[in-house]
This record gives structure tokens, C-alpha cells and sequence, in this order.
């Protein structure tokens, strides 16, 4: 039976621009016409019950095709496209989502491809030209429309004609998967079940035994394309000995920058800036985000540098806190949120949004911990992380980098390794390091009152210390026999 797929530009790192149906029939596939998202109706209320979210959200990303990858649960934002498709008269029994930055991965396995408008997109030149150059090159949107129907038209045709190299194609869907670039969703209940539990299937971050994971949020409240020039950073410091001793204390700082240029509001069209037509000054980045604290945790303080106050609501029984900033060229401002919880969960993590600027990895940022205390005989490297524990007495203190960010609703979520909590020496109730020896309590014994050492076990350790080849033993004929020594007489 042919199925039908959606193939989306943006995904749950940015706004839907357009929706395209692609079908299969007898394993061949046919890309359909594309559905502009900003052509499709606007309801006045949600198509479909979005529970909790929407004490978070209100309705929008059930209202406008272009906000449903504003809730960070990939399941749901599949759904709202089912039924959006299904209300432009297009049925889909999946869903496929993908960002440009994925979109150059893939061109690494086709090669370069050609626009009709004389652009060449490559794997180094695909992510920077739609993201940010399609806007400065066409202001007009009906031109923006036709060059991304273009370039889906021309990907589509490269993957689809054979000639593709299946090894790099493999890799480039591997790393996109793995960066949280690429998701699939399926309404058969058999396709769903591969798909749960990976990272293709979207699903947002929840504790386990020993990790509580946050999930930080991005969204563009300025109605344009000005995050493209905002960098997120966020720090996870993990402090506290659990149950029986201190609470467990974890604290997320996002520290958001602008790198616009400084005549931003002038230099840049009005598609990028939103001109002030959602009440944002032109070259103002203004971010809404959304901090979702792990479950079992609870608010100990929240402070931003702008001293503006948060909202929020529950979610799945866990607490979330939402926040809106403004952003002039070259500001920097930073939220701080710190949670307790009498819990023995001992590590901690961030999940981030990718990246859709640079080709780092996404929700891997370049910053590390305090090292713990190892074995010098294990030579196996610590692997890299995205959150940092704040530094403490007597260990060594490694330096922060950056972390990958998102562009405009950027509800993409990037796994980090973990942090271990703190080692015996700074919290007396943990246990010991099993890499590190007992110091033993046993008083040695001075040397004046020691015994003597028998006879035998001094030659059996000179005879310890003598090489091998040294040694000799004393010849024996074979049919001499083995006599006793003779007792000594009285």
C-alpha cells in the first residue's frame, strides 16, 4: 500500500516554513507539491489537545502550522502535522523532519546541486545560504518560497537518482540522528516500536536511577530571523551529598548573546529584523525560553540580569520556568535557576537545542568538568560533556567553551554526557572510589622488635632475588639414590 510522507525544513530547531508530501509506491518516490506554512489557515483554537503544554504554550502550536515544533516532545509535533496535512486535503501516515544543517550532511553523499537562480549548494555553503543568505539575497517571501522549494526539488532528485555514495549517505544520517537533526515519526503501531526510546523518535529528556536531566528551550519572540545572530551558553554546576547528608543542589545558567552587527537595525531588511511589526524594536532579538527542571526537584531561586520575573507551569510533574529577554547588538544577558532535591541521584544533565550556525556537534559544546580522581594506570580519556561542575577544593578546575545553540522555536533536544557528584573527601557520606587504594590502619612495628627471620625463608628470599639463569642445581646421577644425612651423634 503506498504511504506518504512529510518532509519538513526546519524541524523542532526552527520554525516550520513548509510542508512537503512525498509518496511512496513500490519502493519508488515522488515528491509532491509543497505546502507553504504561512498559505495554510489559522485556526482560533488548537486542531488537537495539547494537554499540559498548553498551560506553556497556550494554543499556538496547535493554531499555526509554523509553532507546532514549539513543544520539545517530537510525538506531539507530529500529530499537529498529521493534522494540519490532513486539513490541506494531503493524508500522511508519517512524519519526516530534517534541518538544513542535516540537509548539508546529506550533500556530502550527492555532491554539490544546482538552483535554478544559479546557486550552487554544497555540503560547506547549504546550511549558511538557508538559513541567513536567502534572506538578504530575496526579501520578497514569495521568492524565498520558490528558492527552498528549489532546493528540496534538487536534494530530492540527487538522493532519488542512484548515483549516491551509500557510505557517506549511512554517516551523514547517522550524525544527523545523533545531533538530534533528524526525526521520524510513523502512525503504525510496529514502526513506532523501533522508533521508541531512540533519538529519532524525539522524545523529551526524564530522569532515570542515577541521572536528572534538564531540558532548556529557545524560541524567537520577535517574529523574525534575528536569533540567527543570538548564541546560548549554559553551565550545569551538580554540588551536595544526597540523602542523609546535603540535598542535592543542580544550577543551570543559559547566558545569551547577540552577535548582530551594530547598525543591525538599519543594515539588515525587514525580514530579518520584523521591521517592529510584533511590537519588537528593528535589531532587537527578543528569546522566550523555557527551562524544564528535572522531576522530583524543586525551585530553591531563579534570577535573570535583566531582573524581569518568570512564568511557567507543570508538565509531566515536573516544574517548568519560562522567560522573555531582549537582546540588543552586542548584549549579554543570563538566567540562573538552582534546584534541590533530597535525592542519591548522582549525575546531572543539560538537553540544548542544536546548533543551526555552525557544524559543530550538536548539543556538544566544549565544556568539561573537574576531573575525578583515577587509577594512573587507566588510560581511557574521559569522554566531553556540555555542563560543568563548579569547582571545588583541591581538584583541578578545567575551563568552560561554548554551547550549540538552536534558531527560532528550537524545541530539538541534544543529549550531554554526565557529571559525576562530588568524591569521598568532600562528602564524608559518599563511598569510597573503588580506583583508589585504602590507606591502611595497621601501625607498622619498629625495626628493634621485630623476630627474627628463620633460617629457611632468608635463603628462600635470596633465592627470590637470584635470576633464573643464575641458579644451578647440583647434578645427580639417575641411579644414585636419594640418601638422608646422617644424625649427628651425641
Amino acid at each position: 500500500m503506498p504511504e506518504t510522507f512529510l518532509a519538513e525544513w526546519r524541524t523542532l530547531g526552527g520554525i516550520v516554513g513548509s510542508m512537503t508530501p512525498v509518496r511512496a509506491d513500490d519502493g519508488r518516490l515522488a515528491l509532491g507539491e509543497q505546502i507553504q506554512a504561512r498559505a495554510t489557515t489559522q485556526y482560533p483554537e488548537s486542531i488537537l489537545d495539547l494537554g499540559e503544554y498548553a498551560s506553556i504554550y497556550q494554543a499556538k502550536p496547535g493554531r499555526f502550522l509554523q509553532n507546532i515544533t514549539q513543544v520539545p516532545d517530537f510525538r506531539l509535533t507530529a500529530e499537529l502535522a498529521k493534522e494540519f496535512a490532513a486539513r490541506e486535503d494531503v493524508p500522511v501516515d508519517g512524519v519526516i523532519s530534517i534541518d538544513p544543517v542535516a540537509l548539508s550532511y546529506l550533500l556530502e553523499a550527492t555532491g554539490p546541486v544546482d538552483l535554478p537562480t544559479g546557486v550552487t549548494l554544497t555540503s560547506a555553503n547549504a546550511a549558511q545560504f538557508l538559513l541567513n543568505d536567502v534572506y538578504l539575497d530575496y526579501p520578497n517571501a514569495d521568492q524565498q518560497d520558490l528558492v527552498f522549494s528549489a532546493a528540496a526539488g534538487a536534494v530530492f532528485s540527487a538522493l532519488t537518482s542512484g548515483d549516491v555514495d551509500a557510505g557517506a549517505l549511512l554517516r551523514a544520517l547517522s550524525r544527523a540522528g545523533s545531533e538530534h537533526r533528524l526525526y521520524l515519526w510513523s502512525a503504525g503501531p510496529a514502526d513506532a516500536d523501533v522508533l521508541a526510546g531512540t533519538t529519532l523518535a524525539g522524545a523529551p529528556p526524564t530522569n532515570d536511577a542515577d541521572t536528572a536531566r534538564f531540558g532548556v528551550y529557545v524560541n524567537d519572540g520577535t517574529g523574525s530571523k534575528m536569533d540567527y545572530y543570538v548564541t546560548p551558553d549554559a553551565h550545569l554546576d551538580i554540588t551536595g551529598c544526597g540523602v542523609g547528608a546535603t540535598p542535592r543542589t543542580l544550577t543551570v545558567q543559559v547566558t545569551l548573546t547577540s552577535n548582530a552587527p551594530a547598525g543591525a537595525a538599519t543594515s539588515l531588511p525587514d525580514y530579518i529584523t520584523g521591521g517592529g511589526a510584533n511590537g519588537v524594536p528593528p535589531g532587537i532579538a527578543r528569546v522566550v525560553g523555557e527551562v524544564y527542571l528535572p522531576e522530583g526537584f524543586e525551585v530553591a531561586s531563579s534570577e535573570i540580569t535583566t531582573e524581569s520575573g518568570f512564568g511557567g507551569g507543570m508538565v509531566g510533574g515536573r516544574h517548568v520556568l519560562s522567560y522573555s529577554v531582549d537582546l540588543k547588538p552586542g548584549d549579554t544577558q543570563t538566567v540562573t535557576i538552582e534546584v534541590t532535591a533530597d535525592t542519591d541521584i548522582r549525575d546531572a544533565e543539560a538537553w540544548v537545542p542544536p546548533h543551526r550556525r555552525r557544524r559543530s556537534p550538536a548539543g556538544r559544546a566544549r565544556v568539561v568538568r573537574p576531573r575525578r580522581r583515577r587509577d594512573p594506570r587507566l588510560t581511557r580519556r574521559a569522554p566531553r560533556i556540555v555542563t560543568r561542575r563548579k569547582p571545588q577544593v583541591g581538584r583541578p578546575q578545567f575551563h568552560s567553551g561554548e554551547y550549540p545553540a538552536a534558531k527560532h522555536h528550537p524545541c530539538a533536544v541534544s543529549p550531554a554526557p554526565s557529571l559525576r557528584p562530588p568524591s569521598s573527601r568532600h562528602c564524608p557520606s559518599a563511598r569510597p572510589s573503588p580506583l583508589t587504594p585504602r590507606r591502611s590502619t595497621r601501625r607498622s612495628t619498629p625495626a628493634s622488635r621485630m623476630p627474627p627471620v628463620p633460617a629457611r625463608a632468608t635463603r628462600s628470599a635470596s633465592r627470590a632475588t637470584t635470576p633464573r639463569s643464575a641458579r644451578t642445581r647440583p647434578s645427580r646421577s639417575p641411579s644414585r639414590e636419594r640418601t638422608a644425612p646422617a644424625r649427628p651423634s651425641r
